[in-house]
């Protein structure tokens, strides 16, 4: 059994997973999908918002096992916040697995890398609602705190195995930034579906094979 914490991407929250943590913890495995700070509330929420990336990374350590290591697995921005996680925490994480998601350098943002993808977060809302009308029980507000905070340095991070799901039709992070990412980040397998940005939606049994091949590993 492993222990998996599944960390959601920007403008969204823990229930963007769909089925998927349902379904790995039917295959026997310890799942938490985890809620960000600071991703409650509505997309409309325009009150104050001071959550910072020590916040988002404090969201993922807080589902750290009582002991031993787990497996991040982080979509689209929880890419980035997975790394983060890793780079501080090293020797609590075991492997990383990017599904379709942010694999930054060192020095990069969440910023950087949308603006590298020539999307915002009104490409991700009409995303979701494309497959899913009423599709606000998976999104919430973003805060902006976390977007400039830069990828540190870190030998801890490059020596944990990295995995990554390749999205061929996505249109948030596109394929061809993916392939920027993957030659820089180095990843140990690379998996392709084809899918858009939503493969937790679009093609469930494919991506959980999929994650069940990097989790067993």
């Amino acid at each position: 059994m492993a222990n998996v914490i599944m960390v959601h991407g920007m403008a969204a929250n823990e229930n963007s997973w769909f089925e998927i943590p349902a379904k790995l913890t039917g295959e026997g495995h310890s799942v938490s999908a985890i809620r960000l700070a600071g991703h409650g509330g509505s997309l409309l929420d325009k009150t104050s918002n001071t959550v910072t990336m020590d916040d988002y990374i404090k969201s993922v350590s807080d589902a750290f096992p009582k002991s031993g290591k787990c497996i991040l697995i982080g979509h689209s921005m929880g890419g980035m916040i997975i790394s983060q996680v890793a780079a501080k925490y090293s020797g609590r994480v075991e492997k990383l697995v990017y599904v379709t998601a942010m694999l930054p350098k060192e020095g990069e943002t969440i910023q950087k890398i949308i603006d590298r993808t020539g999307t915002d977060p009104l490409d991700i809302i009409a995303e979701y609602t494309k497959h899913l009308p009423d599709a606000l029980f998976a999104l919430s507000r973003q805060p902006k705190g976390p977007l400039n905070t830069p990828f540190p340095k870190s030998t801890g991070f490059e020596s944990i195995p990295r995995y990554f799901i390749k999205c061929n039709d996505d249109g948030i992070i596109p394929p061809n930034i993916q392939d920027e990412m993957i030659a820089d980040g180095a990843p140990i397998e690379v998996i392709e579906l084809d899918s858009d940005h939503l493969p937790q939606r679009t093609v469930t049994g494919k991506l959980v094979d999929a994650l069940n091949k990097t989790i067993n590993k």
